[in-house]
Parts: structure tokens; sequence; C-alpha cells
């Protein structure tokens, strides 16, 4: 039973810096394509996609990209607008097959309920076809959104960006390559109730739901991770490499008979999380960590609520914000700060079993379309905890 504390604070309108410049619509009566939206935009626009099928784009300005209804705008590969020349010509074709987010220094992107799918085609080179998958470098959000992909990871995070998923489905597919659900390279990702799964090819070695293969930062809570099983072997759940891992209230789950994590050098840090098999697997050890579950997204009309997890008895601290940030003050917080221009939203005690649940009005009709995003903070001893970020575009 949730300790419950109802919190009523001012969502006053965002300072007009963050706030939409201005709105472009992509679908009927607007934009035919994302990418045509994308060569208009400034910093800070929005982009609303109608229900469709768009065609693979690259975005290199931090803006916002919603779909109008979440789950009814889908992004796929289309050769139509390869560069060109570029299909006649093998690494071409190999390696400019994803949806790339390239996002400056000091800019932010947010993509919310965007489905982005599995598209292999043929190209005049003999033996080489295009694959879709989304590559990011920079600081990206991607809220409400799924990923999927055939013999390729569906989503990868370059070095340096700083990815938050919150409600997303990552799936590697494909019966012939490796695919995992993400792959993190020198880079780090929060992430909430959202869920990675590896492929099982017939003919090359499994993927892991998740993989850090170096120096990355994966903090999560509420996961489901699943790796894949196949005749050329068994995959972990998650195989990270130098690097540091906070996980709270998960489960994950190893192919056929692999342990469900395989981690080799960094830290790796465990909260009230289920892994299976565990025969033959090592002890793993249990951490104090903030964790945090987030049922619904932010609806305007109803209580957005949340859920959190803690030590019994300690106290948590909730902060707002209407802008995305990436931070880290190792001294006084031990996981990456994720928000930008916090306030304060509100508070309350864990009871005996650490559990603790904050709801918030949101006022019918006044924010539909607004960033809302929170971030937790706990803890009895210095670095204090936070939990990975949530929240959404008030929908």
């Amino acid at each position: 039973m949730h300790a419950r504390a109802a919190v009523l604070f001012c969502l006053a309108a965002p300072p007009t810096a963050l706030l939409a410049q201005t709105t472009h619509q992509v679908g009927p009566g607007g934009f035919a394509q994302i990418r045509d939206a994308l060569a208009v935009a400034a910093p800070g626009d929005e982009i609303v996609v109608a229900p469709g099928v768009y065609a693979q784009f690259s975005a290199t300005v931090g803006v916002t990209i919603r779909a109008s209804t979440p789950g009814a705008a889908s992004v796929v590969y289309d050769l139509a607008f390869a560069p060109p020349g570029c299909l006649q010509n093998a690494l071409c074709a190999t390696f400019q097959g994803p949806t790339l987010f390239q996002i400056p220094t000091g800019q932010t992107a947010v993509v919310s309920g965007l489905r982005f799918l599995p598209t292999t085609q043929a190209t005049p080179v003999p033996g080489v076809f295009v694959r879709h998958r989304v590559v990011v470098a920079g600081i990206v959000t991607f809220e409400a959104c799924d990923f999927a992909a055939d013999d390729v990871t569906p989503l990868n995070v370059g070095q340096g960006s700083h990815v938050s998923l919150i409600g997303c489905t990552l799936v590697g597919g494909g019966a012939t390559l490796t695919a995992h659900g993400m792959s993190v390279t020198l880079a780090t990702v929060t992430a909430v109730g959202s869920s990675f799964t590896g492929n099982a090819p017939v003919t090359s070695a499994p993927g892991s739901g998740i993989d850090m293969p170096s120096g990355a930062k994966l903090h999560g809570s509420e996961l489901v991770v699943t790796g894949g099983a196949s005749s050329f072997g068994q995959s972990p759940a998650l195989r990270a490499s130098a690097s540091t891992v906070w996980l709270a209230d998960s489960v994950l789950t190893g192919g056929g008979t692999a342990c469900p994590i395989a981690a080799s050098g960094g830290s790796l840090g465990l909260a009230r999380t289920v892994l299976a098999p565990t025969a033959g697997c090592p002890v793993l050890p249990n951490r104090s960590l903030l964790g945090v579950d987030q049922p619904t997204p932010p609806t305007n009309g109803t209580a957005y609520t949340l859920h959190f997890q803690t030590d019994p008895n300690l106290p948590v601290f909730v902060y707002a914000a209407n802008a995305i940030g990436s931070a880290s003050l190792p001294g006084l917080f031990e996981q990456p700060i994720c928000l930008g221009g916090v306030f304060f939203a509100g508070a309350g005690v864990a009871d005996g079993n650490g559990l603790l649940s904050l709801s918030w009005p949101m006022p019918a009709g006044a924010f539909v379309g607004t960033p809302l995003w929170l971030q937790g903070v706990s803890g009895a001893t210095l670095p204090l905890q936070l939990s990975p970020l949530t929240g959404g575009i008030v929908r």
C-alpha cells in the first residue's frame, strides 16, 4: 500500500524562452514530410505530426516532434529520400539508413508518440541492404515512442549524448544478424517504464536487451529487459563493459540459461530488481536507490500520479521543469540531473515499506502540448539519490 500525499502546486505558464516559437504541421494541410518541417524549423519550435507513415529524417536542431495522436505516426526508411548516389555505394548504403538526431550543444530535442518501424530494402549493389535504425548524438528525450528494427539495433546512442526514455518499447528483431534492443557507447541514458528486447537470429549470435560496450551510464526504473537465445548462443538481458548502471524495480531475463547481467569493470547498483535465471550466476549486491513509476503520462483534466520507492520512512522531494537538461554533481547527487530551470513540485515521506505516491491535478485544457518533466530526490546520506526522469508532453 503506497503512502499517499496529495500535492498541489501552481503550474505557471513556462517562460517565453521555453515556449515553442512556431508550430509546424506535418500531414494533411501541412508539410508532406517531417524532414520538410525540420528544414525550416528553428530551436524551440514544435512539429506536430498527423497520423500516417513518413520517411526517415535528420534532426539537426533542438525541436519538439510530437505525434498529434500518440502511436499513430510512423517513421520508415524510404529509398526515395536516400542521399544522391548513396544506393550505388556499398559503404554509404550500409551506414546511411538511419533516422538521425544530431542536436547541437546547448539545444535539446523531444520526440513524443512516434513509432520507428523496421525497414529492410535492397539496394542496386548486390547483397547490400538498407536497414532503418535511429542514431542519436546530443540531448534527446523520447516519450511514448516505439523502436523496432530488423538485423540492426533500433536505437544507437553515441558518444557524449544524453537520452531519456519514458514509456518506450525497443525491440531488436530480424533473423540474420545480431540486434540488441539498445546500444549505448560513451553516453548516458535514463529510462522509466520502458522495455528492451534482443533478437534471436537463426544465423548469428543473439542480441541483448541493452548493450553497453564502453564507458556508458544507465539509470533506470520499472524496466523490462530481455536477452535472446539461438543455436549460436545465449545473451544476457544487459551486457555492460566499463560502464555505470543503476537499476531499480526492474525485471531482467537472460536468454535461455544465460545470466541476466554480464558486467565487466565499471559499477553496478541494483534495488528491488528481479533477475532470472540465477542458477550459476554471481550474487549481485543490492543498493539504496530511488525508483519511480509513472502509470500514465500527464493528461489535462486528470490527476497526474507518480509512485516512488526508496528505503522506509525516507523523505522524497520532487522537482519539475519545462525543459530538459544534463548535468552531474557527483558530491551531492549520485545520478545525473535531467532537468533545466527547476522549480519545487512537492514532497512526502515513504511509508514503512519505502512506498510513496504523489499526485498533482492537471487543469483541464490549460497546458495541452506543454512539456512537463519531473525528477525525485531522496537519501539519508550524501550523495543523494535521484530518480530517472519522468513526465512528458501534456496530453
